[in-house]
């Protein structure tokens, strides 16, 4: 008697390559009718991880799989393409009732066609890397038609010509939006609108015109990477970004910043007028530029001051190396800050503000210093949380390699401490 499995997992499947035994798969060769009539023994292929290397070609193989897929009630696909065309999603997959999970990698910056008509209705996730987005209305129709849509991720994508990329989604809950690799076509020139009453979990990768989240209230969750510093900013232009953003994260429990970020956000929290003030946020980790320290440790300062219940706090020290030619990076130099012609003096790094500040009073108890290669200012910025942390519990510093680590510890080891429970670690290489 033969016994008709319920389900199916299919691995993945090559279409070509050196290092295939056979020039193309099998499957894929065989009559469409062939392909239909293996799989209707098969009731619900549940996952297909992945079609890996499938050249988008004019024998449209990739389509009739996925016409396969989708009659076969298919519910997670993974499409890992090689193409010099743009790829248009089929109707049978828009329209796939059990199709709940999807993603498309492809090799080089290629074109996705967006559905005009809506379609996706059981979608929850949908990941999104190397595309092309020609259309930004087409898009925001796109991502708004999705009724159950909960995960977005648009990895290492460009936007071409975008003035508003707009995100409205009524249950989206985790959002990533990554520019950073398309210089030319990123959102440097554009403004970014969140509009998702459900999210709860965003991360940004680029230095957008404008960023604001309009009725999402919910967040909770927040990295926001600038790749651009407010150089390239009017003043004016560089409170606009900051205050609308500074409006839509107030709420977060966690939040993790760049060090352009922190640029911006200097600019902001030093005016007088400023009330910005994150009550709810409990961890939060920086990108601190080394070469850029004065004006790092002065917003290091700024944001521990505007954050009175914050209990960890984790700072990555990075390098010009690892910039590249960041611009931030390559006039970190700088004794002043020049933002379109106006120098804006900078004050003594890590001074620390007339009166107490609330987290480091009663609340900090977690610091995690990373890559840290203990020159003067890295060593103060220490000096300064292990004397004002009054309810420290510990601070662990990981390093790179320098000489004399001995002699640095035993420094560290003799800075005054409030807090008479807190305990020091050093990890590799300083041991």
């Amino acid at each position: 008697m033969a016994v008709t499995p319920r389900s199916c997992k299919i691995q993945r499947t090559s279409n070509g390559g050196d290092d295939d035994e056979y020039d193309g798969d099998r499957l894929s060769s065989l009559p469409e009718h062939i392909i239909h009539h293996i799989f209707s023994f098969l009731d619900t292929i549940d996952v297909v991880v992945g079609f890996s290397k499938m050249e988008i070609r004019h024998d449209n193989t990739i389509y009739r799989w996925m016409n396969v897929l989708a009659r076969r009630n298919v519910q997670q696909l993974y499409l890992g393409l090689i193409s010099d065309t743009p790829l248009e999603l089929p109707l049978c997959i828009v329209n796939c009732e059990s199709l709940v999970d999807l993603k498309i990698c492809f090799d080089r910056y290629s074109v996705l066609k967006l559905p005009k008509s809506p379609g996706f209705n059981r979608l929850q996730s949908l990941f999104l890397s190397m595309v092309e987005f020609l259309d930004s209305v087409l898009l925001g129709k796109f991502v708004s038609s999705c009724p159950v849509l909960e995960n977005l991720t648009m990895d290492d994508c460009t936007f071409h010509d975008f003035k508003i990329l707009d995100i409205a989604a009524p249950r989206l809950k985790n959002l990533t939006i990554d520019s950073l690799a398309s210089a030319d076509e990123g959102l440097f020139n554009c403004e970014v609108i969140v509009a998702c009453p459900s999210l709860v979990s965003f991360k940004l990768l680029g230095t957008p015109s404008g960023l604001s989240f309009p009725g999402t209230n919910g967040l909770q969750n927040v990295f926001i990477f600038f790749n651009h510093g407010p150089e390239h900013r009017t003043v004016e232009e560089g409170h606009h970004i900051m205050d609308s953003i500074l409006r839509g994260i107030c709420n977060i429990k966690v939040l993790k910043l760049s060090a352009a970020f922190l640029g911006f956000l200097l600019l902001t929290v030093a005016k007088p007028e400023c009330s910005a003030a994150f009550y709810n946020l409990k961890s939060l980790t920086l990108l601190v530029s080394v070469e850029a320290v004065d004006e790092s440790d002065q917003s290091t300062i700024q944001l521990l001051n505007h954050s009175p219940n914050l209990e960890a706090l984790s700072i990555i020290f990075t390098r010009l190396e690892d910039w590249g030619d960041n611009d931030m990076a390559l006039s970190a130099t700088r004794p002043t800050w020049v933002i379109c012609g106006k120098s804006i003096p900078l004050t003594d790094s890590c001074k620390m503000p007339n009166e107490d500040i609330s987290c480091l009073t009663y609340h900090l108890k977690k610091v995690e210093l990373i890559d840290v290669a203990c020159n003067k200012n890295e060593l103060e910025l220490v000096k300064i949380l292990l004397n004002n942390g009054h309810v420290l519990q510990k601070m662990s510093i990981r390093g790179r390699r320098f000489e004399n680590p001995d002699k640095i510890i035993s420094k560290v080891i003799m800075f005054p401490r409030s807090s008479p429970d807190v305990v020091l670690t050093f990890y590799e290489p300083y041991i």
